[in-house]
Order: structure tokens, then C-alpha cells, then sequence
């Protein structure tokens, strides 16, 4: 408990930005911070991420069905009946959110497995046996 209170005890002091005079206090994860560590900025944007990561899926999905539900009738044609052409916008939508969580998860486990080998103890190096 105390290894994560230490961890995270700097992260709630603003930090100044590159080229900007003023203090970041919305951007967790922004690359260009001054004074944060990389092991720090993988603890914010895994954290940003898990809390995220659906909200950001639904949206997409949700805009992407809404295009598809106002465009596919008129592109497929006449020749399919409206409820299929709207049905297979809903249908790709939810497949999209799908996919889309699923790189979300992705991107969120490349960033946890880098953050902990950067926060692992790189003390004495693994034991080997010798036969001789």
C-alpha cells in the first residue's frame, strides 16, 4: 500500500507543459509534460483508459451506426427493403463497438505491461544452475 501511495503521490501536483506557460491540469497522459517519469505517464493513461474505454467504444459505435442508419438505404439501392439496410447499420455498429473495445483493451494491456516492467525491481538477475 505504501509502494502505491508513493507511486501515485505526485500525480496530483499540476506539472508545466513544453513551450506553454501555463499548468496542465486536464491532459493525464500528454507526452510533452515536464517533471513526470514514463512510468507515471503509463500509470495515468492506463488509468484514463480502463475508465474510458467503454464510454469511447459506445460513442464511436453509436456515431458510426447513425451514419450508417441515415446513408446505407440510399446507397444499397432500392433494390434491398429499408428494415435490412437499417438493420445491418445496427448490425455493423455493434460489431464496431466490438472491434473497437477489444483494441481499447489491447492498447490498454500494451500500456499495463509496459508500466510493469519499467516499475519491476530490476535487482539480482535470475538464478541459474551450473552442473559441472
Amino acid at each position: 500500500m505504501r509502494r502505491a501511495t508513493a507511486m501515485f503521490a505526485n500525480l496530483r501536483e499540476p506539472a508545466r507543459v513544453v513551450g506553454d506557460s501555463c499548468h496542465r491540469t486536464h491532459s493525464p497522459g500528454a507526452a510533452t509534460v515536464i517533471g513526470m517519469s514514463r512510468i507515471e505517464q503509463l500509470a495515468r493513461r492506463v488509468s484514463w483508459l480502463d475508465r474510458y474505454r467503454r464510454v469511447i467504444a459506445i460513442a464511436a459505435s453509436l456515431v458510426l451506426s447513425a451514419l450508417l442508419l441515415w446513408k446505407l438505404p440510399d446507397v444499397l439501392g432500392d433494390d434491398w427493403p429499408r428494415v435490412h439496410a437499417h438493420l445491418l447499420g445496427i448490425v455493423v455498429g455493434v460489431a464496431t463497438w466490438c472491434a473497437i473495445e477489444v483494441a481499447l483493451a489491447w492498447l490498454a494491456a500494451v500500456w499495463e505491461t509496459e508500466h510493469d516492467r519499467a516499475v519491476r525491481d530490476k535487482g539480482l538477475p535470475p538464478a541459474r544452475l551450473l552442473r559441472k
